[in-house]
């Protein structure tokens, strides 16, 4: 379902993600996680706010230097959380924000996949 990346993208995200800790060091992992990588890795981040969505998360991409950040808007009727789909946006550094209309959740998983196949593609040529 996820093309090249299988189980070792996700061992990898595991590691990372363990070595952080606490939900409340993200900040800190995501910078410090962006400040190490190396060019065939791809710093991915989440966005969840409750107002100027577009806004902040286009200040947290640039802050932490991320290749991606997946935007969620947090309340209201196109809130994500408990549901099973989604309104999102995917935002790189380098194009205007890409909106994804109400999709399923497994969608949008894929559309982060091809869009992180996309940035390595981008890398390699």
């Amino acid at each position: 379902m996820y093309g090249s990346f299988g189980a070792t993208w996700t061992a990898r995200f595991m590691s990372l993600r363990a070595s952080c800790g606490a939900p409340a060091r993200s900040i800190r992992c995501a910078a410090a996680v962006s400040a190490r990588k190396r060019p065939e890795q791809v710093t991915v981040g989440f966005a969840a706010e409750t107002h100027d969505l577009l806004d902040y998360a286009q200040r947290k991409l640039e802050k932490k230097q991320l290749d991606l950040i997946i935007a969620n808007q947090v309340g209201g009727e196109n809130c994500a959380f408990g549901a099973d789909t989604a309104w999102a946006w995917l935002i790189t550094p380098d194009a205007p924000p890409e909106q994804l209309h109400l999709i399923t959740k497994e969608e949008l998983t894929e559309r982060v996949f091809d869009k992180i196949a996309s940035i390595l593609r981008t890398r390699n040529t």
